[in-house]
């Protein structure tokens, strides 16, 4: 799998910037099959919360047009986000890359259903403590 990124700057009315941020996970045709065999489709992996709190009619209306919620589907074929400055670019950018991993777990997982997992607890613990620098007490 491969996450494919673009970003765009326009310039808007009044000479305001705009700018947009293209994802797509670009799965392999085996990544394609897990998810179709598994209905992942319709899993969200992203939910973008544009609006905030919304109370009464309008409000309610508003979130719906403006909040962005990214489905594997939608994943796989590309979304793009409209962001109002740069930094809620990067905060949306650095979600993408969160929900690629997320999707990558889950594909993962996919492929061992049917089967038996083995987990050495003493090798995973020797790892956790070598990667966190901890100090192992005897």
């Amino acid at each position: 799998m491969k996450l494919v990124i673009k970003r765009t700057k326009k310039s808007g009315l009044g000479g305001k910037s705009k700018y947009e941020l293209y994802v797509r996970a670009d799965v392999t045709e085996e990544e394609a099959l897990l998810i179709h065999q598994n209905s992942l489709g319709k899993d969200p992996v992203i939910y973008h919360d544009r609006t905030g709190t919304a109370e009464g009619f309008f409000a309610i209306l508003m979130k719906m047009i403006k909040d962005t919620t990214m489905t594997v589907d939608t994943f796989v074929r590309g979304t793009t986000f409209a962001c109002k400055d740069v930094a809620e670019l990067i905060a949306i950018e650095d979600d993408v890359r969160g929900a690629v991993l997320t999707l990558r777990t889950l594909l993962e997982m996919a492929k061992k259903f049917g089967g038996e997992e083995v987990i050495d607890v003493d090798e995973h613990f020797k790892r956790y403590v070598q990667a966190h620098k901890i100090e192992a007490r005897a």
